[in-house]
């Protein structure tokens, strides 16, 4: 099976340098693992999102062994085969009641990093 001239995983230079990863992304109630695409040099770090018509569709799996299929399928295999995880339950019980509690510092700037992607 072979991309679409869209897609991320399309032959091009620069997506050939950049590192493709699993990433769990786990809240209070649900999570997902996602396809994370490590920037190079001065490219941004991404979440994998595809072209579905005039949007983009974002694929999140259940395991990181679903999320690494599907990439080998597509001939891309992930550079690590664990997956790293951003744990965001801590920063949503402190949204909960900020004024109450302390702030989770590094769950937060983990959770920023991430929006930025």
């Amino acid at each position: 099976m072979t991309w679409s001239e869209g897609d991320w995983f399309a032959a091009g230079h620069e997506s050939e340098q950049e590192g493709l990863y699993a990433y769990r992304v786990r809240g209070r109630g649900r999570g997902g693992v996602v396809l994370w695409i490590g920037g190079v040099d001065d490219t941004p770090d991404r979440v994998l999102a595809l072209p579905d018509g005039d949007r983009r569709r974002m694929p999140v799996f259940a395991t990181a062994g679903q999320a690494r299929r599907y990439a080998e399928r597509r001939g891309r295999p992930l550079t690590y085969p664990e997956a790293a995880t951003l744990e965001l339950a801590r920063v949503q019980h402190w949204l909960a009641d900020p004024v109450r509690r302390r702030v989770p510092a590094g769950a937060v700037l983990d959770a920023w990093n991430f929006s930025r992607t």
